[in-house]
C-alpha cells in the first residue's frame, strides 16, 4: 500500500507528499463510495448509532498528545441595542385604497412638506450584554417576541441582511476582534434559521455536498498539517482508521466524509437519495427537512453556531440524540453554541452548560444552568413539581402566566407582576449577574491558532472554484427540470412548424411581400423574447435559497449570476438553431450562408437578452407577480418601440430615446437590413415613385430603417452589450438588496415591558392568579363519563352516548364541562348503566338560545395497509402494514412514532386525503362501511401546514367556514352565528385577534405561527365535526403556545367529539391529556395501541414486560422514554421486533376486543347519510364565495396596484406614442398607423393581464385544495365567483386605459365610438385574463403555465389578422385565425372605428383610390354589420375559458399526498 498524506494547496486539491509514518491510500480514498464511508465512520465511532462521542474523544486525544487543541472563540457583546422604525398608524388590513394612498404619499413626499409617513421607535434588544464561552452550550429561552432570533442574528451579523430600517449601538467581539473589520464573521459563525429553505429538486446528499464544497472543511486541513508535523517530530504513530477518516474530510471536496458523518448524526443517512421536495413535489418529511437545514450549516465546521429552534418537527428522542451530538462537538471541538429550543425535554435541558432567558429584548438571566432556578426562587417564582424547568422559564416573565409560579417567601404576601426590567435589575445584583459583569471587564479569550477560524478571506473557495461548484449544481437542476426545457423547445419547434407552413417560399416582388418578410422577422424575435417568461417564476422561487447561501458566504452573487446566464446559452443556441433551420429556408429568406448566420446570431442575441431582462427583473423585484407583470410591460415596450408596429420616423420626438435603447429595435433593424439589401430584392421601385432605387432599399427607407450595412453588426453588438449590462445589474441587485421578507421586525410580546406605580398598586389589590396551562382531561365532564363506560371489554365497550337533557337547564356535569369549553354536553343525572346498548344520540350544544347538534362517531379500521410506487424501478413500497385501531367519541388519541413511522400517512389514509397510492383494509364508521362523500361532512382535518386565505381576518375565516359547512337552520340568525363563532374563538383563545389579517406564513406578515395553528383548529371546529384529525397541532410552537393549543384540543374532546392527533415531542403535561395512544414504528407497524392508563401505567407496564428495556423513572417524560426505548438501536441491541412483541401481548388482545366492539353497528342504526352532498345550497355557496372573492381582491394590493400601474403607464406610453394619429385617415400610411395603434393598444394589454395573473391563481390553489378536500362547496360557484370578482377590476382598468388612449391617440370624438372601443377592450381583457386562469388550472406550476400560455399568445398574435392578413393565411391554419380572441378584438375595434368611414378616401396604388370603409372590408374582411356578432363571440371566449378552468380544477389535482 502506498503511504500518503495530503499537504499544501487549497483544501480539497490533490497535491500529495510522502510521509513515512502515515498509512493512507489516497487513491483508495478517492474511490470510496457511500457504504465504504459509512463503514469507516462506524469503525472509528465504534457504534452504528447516532453517537459521535468516541470519534470526538479520539480526535481531541490525538491533538492533546502533541499539545494542540481546537481554537475556541469567545463571543462578547456589551451595551447592545437594536431599534426598528415602525410606521405610525399602519393599517392592520391593507387594501387597494390604503396601498394606493401609501404609494401616492411616497411619490409626493419630496414635494409636500412633512415627508413620508411618520414612524415610532421600537426596541428589539434593550442594552444587553453577555458572554458565550468556547466549549460550552448555552440554551436560549423566552416567550415569542422576546428577541431570541434578533439576538442570534445580531451576534452572527445576519440581522442587517434580513430587516431594514434598523439602528445598532453597542459592540460585539469574537476573541476581542471586531466582526467585519478584523475578520469575516460569516466564516467564523453560522446561523441556522427557523425556515427550512432548500431547492426542492435536489436530494439530501446533493444539498449537503454542495454546502460542504461551498463552506470548505473548516480548520480540518490546516490543523491536520500542524498536528502531523508535530507527530512526525515526536515519532508518534497515528490510528490508521482515524487517519484515513481525518484525511477524507478534506482530501476530496466533492466527496467529503463530513457529509456522511453529519447525515448519520442527524439521522438522515437513510434518505440521502430522496429529493427534499416542497408542497407540490413529494420529498422528505418536515422533521427531516429540519435536520437537513442543520446539517447544511454544520458541515462547514464553524467554531461558533447559532441554532434557532432546531427541534421543530422532531420527536423528543431525535432531539435528544442530535443535542448529544452537538454537545460532543462543543466539548471536544471547543465550539461555541447558542441554541434556542421550543419544548426541550428535561433530558435535553440537562445537556446544556448555560441558560439565557430573554424577555422584551432584555437578558434577564445568563449563567450556569444550575443557578437559574435558585435565582427565580429568590424572586418568589418557583416551578411546580409537574412543570419542567424549560417550560417554567418560557412563561415566568409573562404577565399572564407568572402568577401561577408565585411562591411567596413570606406567608400572606400577595403576587404582583414583576416586569422584565425589574428581573434584569435583580439579576445584575445577584452573584451570577455580578460574575457576568466581571467577566465582561476581563481581557478577552484568545487562542494561538485562532487565525485558522477568524478568516480574512470572505469565501472558502476561490472565484473559479465557486464558478465550478455552482455550475455543477445548475447543470444538475437543468437535468432535473428537463421537462421545462423540453416544453420550451417543443414550443419553439411547434411554432416554427406553424410559421414554416404558413409562409411557404414567399414572393419578393412587391412592397406587401417585403412587409410579410418583416412580419416573419418581427414574429421570430417575439418568439425568442417570450422564452424569458418561462423561467422567471422558477428563478424567483430559487431566490430565497440564494439569499440564505449568499448571507452565509457559500458563494458570491457574481458566480450565481454568471452560471445562471451561461447555462441558458445552450438553450438559446438550440432554440435559435431549430427556429432558423425550420423557418429560414422554408419562408424563402436569402439562401446565403453568411446572411443565414446573421439571422441565427440575432435570434441568439434576442434569447440571451430576454433571459437577462427577466432574471434582472426577478432580482430587482424579488417577487414572482411583480417580475411577471413588469416582464409583460417590458415585452410591450420592446414591441411598441421596435420600429415595426410604428416606423422610427413616425415615433414622436419625446419617445425616440426609447427606440434607441430598445434592444428589439436594434435587432429588427439588423435583420431587416440583412434580408432587404440582398440581390433578391434588387427590382426597381419605380412603381412606388422611387426610380433607380431597389425595392429592398425603398422598403427600408419607407419603413424608417437605416440602410447601411454597418447597422447589422452594430445591432448585434448593442444587443449583446445590453445583455451584459442587464446581467451586471442583476449581479449588483443580488449582491446588495436584502431578501424580500426583510421588511417587518418580529411581533412584540403580549405584555408591556414597563409598569407604573399605579398599575403596580392595582395589581397588588387583585386576587392571586390561578390560571393554568394544564391540559389533563376533565374528569367530571360527560365525555369523561362516556369513557368510563367504555373502559371494559367486549360488549361492555360498545358506544353509549348520553341522552339530551329534558328541559332548558343544564345538568351539574354540563355546568362543569362549561368551565372547560364552550360546548357542554347535556345528560341526565347519573346516565345510563355501563355496558348498555343503545342508539347513539346527537349531542346538543346550546348556542344563541337554541341547540347545535352533532352525531357522535366512532371510526374503526382493520388491517389497513398503504402502498406507493417505488421511486426508482418497478414494484410498490409499503408504508403501512396491517394497522388496526379505533377512535371513539370523547376520547383523545395520540398517533405517535419516530420520524418516518407513517403517522401522517395513516391519518391521510383514514381521512381520505391521499391523492395516490393503493389502500387495503376495512374502515367502518359507527359499524357501517365508511363512505368518503358523507364522512367528509362530519369530519374536520387540521393539516400540519396552516393554509388559509391570507387576505381574510380571523373572524371572517371562521364565519366563512361556519356558514359554508353548517346546514341552514342550525343557527337561526347572525347573532347565533357570532355567538357560536365567539365560543370557538374562546376555546382556542383567538378572541383578541378576531380582526387581525391572516397574512402569509414564513415572514409574510399577519398571524404568528402558533396563532395560525389555532386558527387552523378553529376553522375545523366551527364546522361542528364529529371526528377531528389533527396533524402536528403543536409543531413549531413553544411550550406555552403548545399547551394553549392542546388545551383547545382537550376542550374539543370534552364536548364528545372524536379527536386524533399526531404529535412529535409532547411535554409531560401535554402527553397526560391523551386518553389513548397508537404508536407506530418505522415501516408502519403498530407497537402499542389502546388506553395508556392512569399515569400511563398500561404503556409503561407493557414495555417493562420486555426484558432488557431500560426502566421508567418517575422523573422522566413518559413520551420521551417511550420513544427512546423503542428505537431501532434498542431493537438491534435486544434482537427483537417491538411490533411482534405487541402482537402477542395481552394488551393487544384487549385492544382487539375494543376494536371489534366498535366495529359493530348499533341495532337499528343506519349508515351515515345526507339528503344532499353539501351542507348549504349552491346559491348560498355562491353568495359566500362571491363575498369572499370580492374582499380578497380588494385586499390584494400587490396584484391590483401592479396592474393598475401597468395600465396607467402603458396607456400614457401608447397614447403619446401614437399621439394624434387616430384622425389621420387621408393616406394609406395613416390608416395603417391607425391599425397599428389599435393592434398595439388592445392586444398587448391583454397579454400583460394573462401573464400577470398566473402566480396569483397558483397561490390561491392551495387554499382551494384544502377547502375542496373538506367538502365545503361545489366547484361551479367557486369558478363563477372567481370570475365575477375579476370583472369590476377589469372594468375599472378598461375605463382608465380607454380614456387615456382614446383621447390621446385622438380617435373620432363620438360617444358611440368611444363606448364601442371601451366594450371591446373590456372583453379583450376579460378573455385574456380568463385564458391565463384556465391555463394555470391545467398546469402544475407557473413555468409550465407560462410556457403553455406563451405558445397560444404567439399563435394568436401571428394569426390575429394584423401581422398576416386573413387572405394570406394558409387554409390549414385558418382555425388559428377563428379560434383567437385577438382576432375578434382587432376586428371589433377596427370595424367600429373605421368600418363606417365611407366619406374618406385613400390612395392604395397608382391611380387607385377607395374609401377607408371599403379598404378595411376588402383588405381585412372586416364587415361593419358584424360588430354585434363579434361581441357575442368575445363573450363566448370568456365563457369558454371559464369552462376550461372549471374542468381543470374538477379533474386535476397537482397536490400530491
Amino acid at each position: 500500500m502506498v503511504e500518503y498524506a495530503v499537504a499544501g494547496g487549497f483544501p480539497g486539491d490533490n497535491q500529495v507528499t510522502k510521509v513515512p509514518n502515515t498509512v493512507v491510500d489516497f487513491k483508495e480514498l478517492s474511490k470510496m463510495d457511500r457504504e465504504a464511508k459509512r463503514a469507516l465512520l462506524e469503525t472509528v465511532m465504534e457504534t452504528q448509532d447516532q453517537d459521535n462521542m468516541r470519534l470526538m474523544q479520539k480526535v481531541a486525544d490525538r491533538l492533546e498528545r502533541v499539545g494542540l487543541s481546537f481554537p475556541g472563540i469567545e463571543v462578547r457583546w456589551k451595551s447592545l441595542t437594536v431599534e426598528a422604525d415602525i410606521p405610525v398608524g399602519a393599517t392592520q388590513v391593507p387594501t387597494l385604497l390604503s396601498a394606493t394612498s401609501s404609494l401616492l404619499r411616497v411619490l409626493t413626499s419630496p414635494l409636500i412638506p412633512g415627508g413620508p409617513r411618520k414612524t415610532h421607535r421600537r426596541v428589539l434588544l434593550n442594552n444587553v450584554g453577555g458572554v458565550l464561552r468556547p466549549g460550552r452550550m448555552c440554551l436560549m429561552l423566552g416567550p415569542p417576541g422576546s428577541g431570541k432570533t434578533t439576538l442570534m442574528k445580531t451576534l452572527a451579523q445576519q440581522l442587517h441582511k434580513t430587516y431594514k430600517n434598523l439602528r445598532f449601538t453597542g459592540s460585539v467581539t469574537y476573541n476581542g476582534m471586531s466582526p467585519g473589520s478584523d475578520f469575516i464573521t460569516e466564516r467564523a459563525a453560522t446561523f441556522v434559521s427557523q425556515q427550512d429553505i432548500h431547492i426542492a429538486e435536489m436530494t439530501v446528499s446533493e444539498t449537503l455536498t454542495f454546502a460542504s464544497e461551498s463552506l470548505g472543511p473548516g480548520l480540518s486541513k490546516r490543523l491536520y498539517d500542524i498536528m502531523r508535523a508535530r507527530e512526525k517530530q515526536a515519532g508518534l504513530e497515528a490510528d490508521p482508521e482515524l487517519e484515513r477518516l481525518w484525511v477524507a474530510t478534506f482530501a476530496h471536496k466533492s466527496k467529503s466524509i463530513l457529509v456522511e458523518m453529519f447525515a448519520k448524526l442527524l439521522g438522515v443517512d437513510h434518505v440521502m437519495d430522496t429529493v427534499v421536495g416542497d408542497e407540490l413535489l413529494k420529498g422528505i418529511s418536515g422533521g427531516q427537512k429540519r435536520r437537513v437545514t442543520c446539517g447544511e450549516m454544520a458541515v462547514g465546521l464553524a467554531q461558533v453556531m447559532f441554532l434557532d429552534e432546531i427541534s421543530t418537527g422532531l420527536d423528543s428522542a431525535s432531539t435528544l440524540i442530535i443535542t448529544k451530538a452537538l454537545r460532543n462537538l462543543s466539548v471536544y471541538m471547543n465550539a461555541t453554541m447558542l441554541v434556542s429550543l421550543l419544548q426541550p425535554s428535561p433530558e435535553v435541558y440537562d445537556l446544556f452548560d448555560d441558560v439565557m432567558v430573554l424577555s422584551h429584548g432584555r437578558i434577564v438571566f445568563l449563567g450556569p444552568r444550575e443557578q437559574v432556578v435558585p435565582f427565580f426562587s429568590g424572586l418568589g417564582l418557583q416551578p411546580p413539581p409537574t412543570k419542567t424547568v424549560p417550560d417554567f422559564l418560557q412563561e415566568v416573565t409573562g404577565c399572564v402566566d407568572q402568577a401561577k409560579y408565585w411562591s411567596p417567601r413570606e406567608e400572606g404576601q400577595r403576587w404582583s407582576w414583576i416586569p422584565p426590567r425589574r428581573i434584569k435589575e435583580a439579576f445584575k445584583q445577584s452573584p451570577v449577574g455580578r460574575e457576568l459583569l466581571q467577566r465582561l471587564d476581563e481581557p478577552p479569550h484568545t487562542h494561538p491558532l485562532q487565525d485558522m477560524v477568524l478568516h480574512n478571506t470572505p469565501y472558502a473557495q476561490t472565484g473559479w472554484q465557486m464558478m465550478w461548484t455552482t455550475m455543477r449544481r445548475e447543470i444538475l437542476l437543468l437535468r432535473r427540470n428537463r421537462l421545462l426545457m423540453l416544453a420550451g423547445a417543443g414550443q419553439i419547434m411547434f411554432v416554427a412548424f406553424i410559421v414554416s407552413t404558413s409562409f411557404i417560399r414567399l414572393a419578393k416582388d412587391t412592397f406587401d411581400d417585403a412587409n410579410l418578410f418583416l412580419s416573419v422577422v418581427f414574429f421570430s424575435l417575439m418568439v425568442m423574447f417570450m422564452g424569458g417568461f418561462n423561467s422567471v417564476d422558477q428563478y424567483v422561487r430559487k431566490l430565497p435559497v440564494f439569499f440564505k447561501q449568499r448571507d452565509h458566504h457559500f458563494h458570491n452573487a457574481a458566480s450565481y449570476t454568471l452560471n445562471g446566464a451561461l447555462l441558458r446559452v445552450p438553450e438559446h443556441l438550440i432554440n435559435a438553431t431549430v427556429w432558423s433551420v425550420m423557418v429560414y429556408y422554408s419562408v424563402g429568406f436569402v439562401p446565403d450562408a453568411g446572411r443565414f448566420f446573421i439571422f441565427w446570431l440575432n435570434l441568439v442575441a434576442c434569447g440571451a437578452f430576454s433571459t437577462a431582462l427577466f432574471q434582472c427583473l426577478g432580482a430587482l423585484m424579488r417577487n414572482g407577480v411583480l417580475a411577471q407583470g413588469l416582464g409583460a410591460v417590458a415585452l410591450m415596450l420592446s414591441i411598441a418601440t421596435s420600429g415595426f408596429p410604428i416606423a422610427r420616423t413616425s415615433i414622436p420626438g419625446w419617445w425616440i430615446w426609447l427606440y434607441w435603447i430598445s434592444p428589439m429595435s436594434w435587432t429588427v433593424r439588423s435583420m431587416a437590413i440583412n434580408e432587404l439589401t440582398s440581390e433578391d430584392w434588387s427590382d426597381d421601385a419605380a412603381m412606388y415613385g422611387a426610380p433607380g432605387e431597389t425595392l429592398g432599399m425603398y422598403v427600408l427607407k419607407y419603413r424608417g430603417f437605416h440602410r447601411e450595412w454597418k447597422w447589422v453588426w452594430i445591432g448585434i453588438g448593442m444587443e449583446f452589450a445590453i445583455t451584459v449590462f442587464l446581467t451586471w445589474v442583476q449581479a449588483m441587485a443580488l449582491a446588495r438588496l436584502p431578501r424580500p421578507t426583510g421588511n417587518k421586525p418580529p411581533p412584540p410580546e403580549d405584555c408591556v415591558d414597563e409598569i407604573t406605580e399605579e398599575e403596580m398598586a392595582l395589581s397588588k389589590q387583585a386576587p392571586p392568579r390561578t390560571s393554568s396551562n394544564k391540559v389533563a382531561p376533565c374528569t367530571t365532564c360527560a365525555a369523561a363519563k362516556l369513557k368510563a363506560q367504555q373502559s371494559g371489554t367486549g360488549a361492555e365497550m360498545l358506544m353509549v352516548m348520553p341522552r339530551p337533557a329534558s328541559g332548558p337547564g343544564l345538568s351539574q356535569a354540563s355546568s362543569e364541562a362549561a368551565a372547560v369549553g364552550p360546548f357542554p354536553l347535556s345528560e341526565t343525572a347519573g346516565g345510563p348503566p355501563a355496558g348498555a346498548q343503545q342508539q347513539p344520540l346527537p349531542v346538543a350544544i346550546p348556542v344563541g338560545g337554541g341547540e347545535l347538534h352533532f352525531p357522535p362517531m366512532a371510526l374503526a379500521f382493520h388491517n389497513v395497509s398503504y402502498f406507493v410506487p417505488e421511486p426508482k424501478g418497478s414494484g410498490e413500497l409499503q408504508l403501512l402494514r396491517d394497522v388496526s385501531g379505533c377512535f371513539r367519541p370523547g376520547v383523545l388519541t395520540a398517533l405517535m412514532g419516530a420520524s418516518g413511522a407513517g403517522k401522517t400517512t395513516l391519518m391521510d389514509v383514514l381521512a381520505g386525503r391521499k391523492t395516490g397510492g393503493r389502500v387495503e383494509g376495512r374502515q367502518l364508521l359507527n359499524g357501517h362501511p365508511k363512505v368518503m362523500a358523507t364522512f367528509s361532512r362530519v369530519m374536520g382535518y387540521v393539516e400540519q401546514f396552516d393554509v388559509h386565505n391570507p387576505q381574510a381576518t380571523v373572524l371572517e375565516s371562521l364565519i366563512f367556514s361556519a356558514r359554508m359547512r353548517l346546514p341552514p337552520g342550525l343557527l337561526p340568525d347572525r347573532a347565533a352565528l357570532l355567538d357560536f363563532v365567539g365560543r370557538v374563538m374562546g376555546v382556542v383563545e383567538l378572541g383578541p385577534l378576531a380582526g387581525a389579517m391572516v397574512g402569509w406564513p414564513g415572514g409574510g406578515g399577519g398571524l404568528s405561527t402558533e396563532a395560525r395553528k389555532r386558527l387552523t383548529i378553529a376553522v375545523e371546529l366551527v364546522a361542528n365535526p364529529s371526528v377531528v384529525f389533527m396533524d402536528e397541532p403543536t409543531s413549531g410552537l413553544d411550550a406555552r403556545a403548545a399547551s394553549l393549543v392542546m388545551r383547545a384540543v382537550r376542550n374539543t374532546v370534552d364536548t364528545g367529539r372524536t379527536v386524533v392527533c399526531t404529535i412529535h415531542q409532547p411535554s409531560r403535561e401535554i402527553f397526560e391529556a391523551f386518553d389513548e395512544l397508537l404508536l407506530l414504528k418505522p415501516g408502519g407497524r403498530v407497537i402499542f395501541n389502546g388506553p395508556v392508563g392512569r399515569n400511563q401505567s398500561n404503556l409503561i407496564s407493557h414495555f417493562h414486560s420486555v426484558a432488557g428495556v431500560p426502566r421508567y423513572e418517575p422523573v422522566n417524560n413518559p413520551a420521551n422514554w417511550m420513544l427512546d426505548v423503542t428505537g431501532t438501536a434498542v431493537e438491534r441491541r435486544l434482537g427483537l421486533d417491538f411490533a411482534d412483541v405487541w402482537a402477542t401481548s395481552d394488551l393487544a388482545k384487549q385492544t382487539s376486543q375494543i376494536i371489534d366492539a366498535s366495529s359493530l353497528p348499533q341495532p337499528g342504526s343506519e349508515p351515515l347519510g345526507f339528503s344532499r352532498r353539501y351542507a348549504v345550497s349552491i346559491g348560498s355557496q355562491f353568495a359566500l364565495l362571491m363575498r369572499r372573492a370580492l374582499v380578497t381582491y380588494w385586499r390584494n394590493p400587490p396584484y391590483n396596484v401592479l396592474r393598475y400601474m401597468v395600465t396607467l403607464s402603458m396607456g400614457v406610453l401608447f397614447g403619446t406614442l401614437y399621439w394624434d394619429r387616430g384622425n389621420k385617415r387621408t393616406s394609406l400610411l395613416g390608416v395603417m398607423d391607425i391599425m397599428g395603434a389599435l393592434y398595439s393598444t388592445t392586444v398587448f394589454m391583454g397579454i400583460s393581464n394573462c401573464l400577470t395573473i398566473l402566480p396569483v391563481i397558483n397561490s390561491d390553489r392551495a387554499v382551494f385544495y384544502r377547502e375542496r378536500a373538506a367538502g365545503m362547496f361545489h366547484l361551479f360557484p367557486y369558478v363563477l365567483s372567481q370570475g365575477l370578482a375579476e370583472m369590476p377590476y377589469i372594468a375599472v382598468q378598461s375605463i382608465i386605459y380607454s380614456i387615456i388612449v382614446y383621447f390621446t391617440v385622438q380617435f373620432e370624438f363620438t360617444a358611440v365610438k368611444f363606448f364601442w372601443f371601451l366594450l371591446f377592450f373590456w372583453l379583450n381583457l376579460l378573455a385574456f385574463t380568463f385564458f391565463g386562469v384556465a391555463v394555470m388550472s391545467l398546469m402544475p406550476n407557473v413555468p409550465l403555465a407560462t410556457s403553455g400560455a406563451a405558445f397560444f399568445l404567439l399563435l394568436w398574435n401571428l394569426y390575429c389578422g394584423f401581422l398576416v392578413y386573413k387572405r394570406d393565411i394558409k387554409p390549414w391554419w385558418l382555425w388559428a385565425y377563428y379560434f383567437n380572441p385577438a382576432t375578434f378584438t382587432i376586428y371589433g375595434v377596427v370595424t367600429t372605428q373605421l368600418g363606417d368611414a365611407h366619406e374618406q378616401t385613400i390612395a392604395v396604388g397608382p391611380g387607385m383610390e377607395m374609401t377607408v370603409a371599403d379598404f378595411t372590408r376588402e383588405t381585412f374582411n372586416y364587415k361593419y354589420e358584424m360588430r354585434g356578432w363579434v361581441v357575442l363571440i368575445m363573450f363566448g371566449f370568456v365563457l369558454g375559458f371559464r369552462f376550461i378552468a372549471c374542468m381543470g380544477l374538477a379533474f386535476l389535482n397537482f397536490q400530491k399526498r
